[in-house]
């Protein structure tokens, strides 16, 4: 960890802790969180926007559980790892919605048209 210093508009100094390196999930962490996402949705915890307040520790408390002595924590952790699958999300949905781009449902791999593919590429 390392820190940084800032100034506010109201010239005092800020001070927070800048993480050094960046947590990388594990495959079981990921799955067993978007299977959390689903209980709580199910469980009526999804509000029109999002999810209601607390829900990144009941996030946390459910992974916790399955992966006992883990440092997974609701932020940044599991808050980042939901920003990066909406940003994820929002490129595969831009992409398939070009014409000559689509999903495979067999091997769930991106399927296209060559040229259409260089052309999105150079795009």
């Amino acid at each position: 960890m390392e820190w940084s210093t800032s100034l506010s508009p109201g010239g005092r100094v800020r001070k927070k802790v800048v993480p050094t390196s960046r947590r990388v999930w594990t495959y079981a962490e990921e799955k067993e969180l978007m299977c959390a996402l689903k209980d709580l949705v199910v469980k009526g915890h999804k509000c029109d926007n999002g999810f209601k307040s607390r829900y990144l520790l009941l996030l946390e408390n459910v992974l916790a559980v399955k992966f006992p002595g883990t440092d997974l924590k609701g932020d940044p952790h599991i808050n980042f790892m939901i920003h990066v699958w909406k940003k994820q999300y929002s490129c595969l949905k831009s992409m398939l919605g070009v014409s000559g781009i689509g999903l495979n449902n067999t091997t769930y791999h991106i399927d296209a048209l060559p040229g259409v593919w260089e052309a999105y590429l150079k795009v």
